[in-house]
């Protein structure tokens, strides 16, 4: 009997997983010319993009949360996911100095740092209530400011919004 039980747990986790995975894996080709972004530089829809690192413990407890955002969220907003540790350029085009680092975009808005709770519940809700419409307009990078950064005014400007004001 118990034997029973746990091959049909085995199996409905085996179908569970097997589950396609909305989280769209992004890398630098995406965000040229592929998903994000399309070759004429606008952006394609709705993001809320998670950059993380695999070895990083935050990163790792968000995976799960990250999948059930996604599957609240479809097919209303993409939701997608940056390795950092694969894709270094990226990250630190946009800014990416710690893990994970959550943005939404949206072609109207530009680039917003989500800074709440990582729960699913309160993930979801910051976009379906539009809560990246309350960040202050200084805190809302637009998308030119990363086309038209040099790389050391990236860097410097990285340093200068950390948390501990910078070095």
């Amino acid at each position: 009997m118990k034997i029973g039980f746990l091959l049909l747990l085995a199996l409905i986790a085996t179908l569970v997983s097997a589950q396609e995975s909305k989280v769209a894996i992004l890398e630098e080709m995406d965000f040229v010319h592929g998903r994000v972004f399309h070759r004429d530089g606008k952006l394609q829809g709705k993001w809320f993009i998670n950059y993380h690192s695999p070895w990083c413990p935050h990163s790792k407890r968000l995976v799960p949360v990250w999948e059930q955002v996604a599957n609240s969220l479809a097919p209303d907003v993409n939701v997608g996911s940056v390795d950092c540790s694969k894709h270094h350029d990226l990250c630190i085009f946009y800014g990416i100095w710690a893990y994970p680092t959550i943005y939404f975009t949206e072609s109207d808005l530009g680039v917003v740092k989500y800074e709440g709770v990582r729960s699913q519940l309160e993930l979801t809700n910051y976009v379906k209530n539009q809560g990246y419409l309350s960040v202050p307009k200084d805190k809302v990078n637009s998308f030119e400011k990363y086309r038209n950064e040099t790389w050391t005014e990236r860097i410097t400007n990285m340093f200068r919004d950390t948390p501990s004001g910078g070095v």
